[in-house]
């Protein structure tokens, strides 16, 4: 496609580009040669397309098109004078207008080659960056497109982004490092054993005052001999084992025959000073428990059976 541009003098716009021996609407086989003017534009699509290639922001990269003769529409031989007058602008992401820069601009062998070479501040904006090279002799390459991105394709650990971990651990800005969770785990654990400290002081001051409002092992026994000593109860019989063991018992109303003692009263003292001060045939005395004790004999001397029964309610 050819675009024109009009004159300083005539509202009429005149080809950039005219194809030699052609009208500006005509066309013959073969190869077209074509004539440079003096206020040449830029040429849309003269390759029948566009190049849409990838930078990262703020790094440097290279990037190589082809300047062609207008003669031929192919890759021109550059002469120096022709590599030293290329001129490069660029058009950056969000601006309406084009600036002229000055990159590091070579020629690669004899094609039409060229390398241009932009730095990270050409490259610092985001968005799509068009790119025009002009020459004297050749025709506009407007051709290049810079798609200016925030990622790095060619950083195989994490992409061009900081905030990535890698192999290094502790070093990437942006995350936690090693230094940083030993920082953490050491203030955890100063906060947990002052906690636990306060939690183990608390318990232990609840619990000690728990169990000062219990009564001691002599209380419970006490108790369970005295106040929970009911008939039948465990507390009962511990009574009664205690009574006999420390001899708190007093026995009288024997009865005798010729084969030897065939009954008698047992009666029970939580202590030694109620025994002690027990009548015979008495009653009422303190005693907690009374027992009829029964023997049969088979001849003089000779016990056949032993009884002994609690007395109810006693």
């Amino acid at each position: 496609m050819v675009q024109t541009t009009r004159s300083a003098t005539s509202d009429v716009p005149s080809p950039t580009l005219i194809p030699d021996g052609v009208g500006t609407r005509g066309r013959r086989s073969g190869p077209i040669a074509y004539t440079v003017s003096s206020t040449t534009q830029i040429v849309n699509g003269l390759n029948k397309g566009m190049n849409l290639l990838e930078a990262t922001q703020n790094v440097a990269k290279h990037f190589a098109l082809v300047m062609r003769d207008p003669a031929t529409g192919l890759g021109a031989l550059l002469t120096p004078a022709q590599v030293a007058s290329l001129s490069v602008q660029i058009k950056k992401g969000g601006v309406t207008s084009y600036a002229t820069v000055t990159p590091v601009v070579t020629a690669v062998g004899f094609t039409g080659l060229i390398d241009i070479a932009f730095t990270g501040l050409h490259l610092n904006t985001l968005g799509l960056m068009a790119i025009n090279v002009t020459g004297i002799g050749l025709i506009p390459n407007d051709d290049l497109f810079i798609d200016v991105v925030a990622v790095d394709k060619n950083d195989a650990t994490r992409g061009g982004m900081s905030a990535l971990p890698n192999s290094s651990i502790g070093t990437q800005a942006g995350l936690s490092t090693k230094q940083n969770l030993d920082d953490a785990a050491t203030a955890v654990n100063a906060h947990t054993d002052a906690s636990t400290a306060g939690i183990t002081t608390a318990v232990n001051a609840h619990t000690d005052a728990a169990l000062a409002g219990l009564p001691s092992p002599t209380d419970i026994l006490d108790a369970l001999l005295t106040d929970h000593a009911s008939i039948g109860s465990v507390g009962d019989a511990f009574a009664i084992a205690a009574g006999l063991l420390q001899g708190n018992f007093f026995m009288d109303t024997v009865v005798n025959d010729g084969n030897g003692q065939t009954s008698a009263r047992l009666r029970l003292w939580r202590d030694e000073a109620g025994a002690a001060g027990a009548n015979g045939g008495g009653s009422g005395e303190g005693e907690f428990a009374t027992f009829q004790v029964t023997t049969t004999y088979s001849g003089p001397g000779k016990v056949a059976t032993h009884r002994v029964v609690r007395v109810v309610g006693t």
